[in-house]
């Protein structure tokens, strides 16, 4: 599997806005992201992210989300902690 080691900011800022859709705060609120939104943030990274899957790099997600499980929950923690592309920035 091939990654891309970064992220630009505008696909930063893309991903923050799937995290962030469709949520309104009032003053006072404390947020809360609707679990959701991590769903379709986690793959709107991986889709950024990987570059190809077994050397294919024709929809290389759909081959990724197609692992096992054991092993793609492996994969994605290697990619969240090589890329830091699914942390929020803080404040």
């Amino acid at each position: 599997m091939v990654v891309n080691a970064y992220l630009t900011g505008r696909e930063s800022s893309d991903l923050r806005a799937t995290l962030f859709a469709g949520i309104t705060v009032k003053p006072g609120d404390t947020p809360s992201v609707p679990l959701a939104n991590t769903v379709t943030h986690e793959r709107a990274t991986l889709e950024k992210l990987i570059v190809s899957f077994d050397g294919n790099t024709d929809n290389p997600i759909a081959k990724f989300e197609n692992m096992p499980s054991d092993e793609y929950d492996e994969a994605v923690a290697q990619i969240k902690e090589k890329t830091r592309a699914f942390l929020v920035p803080k404040k």
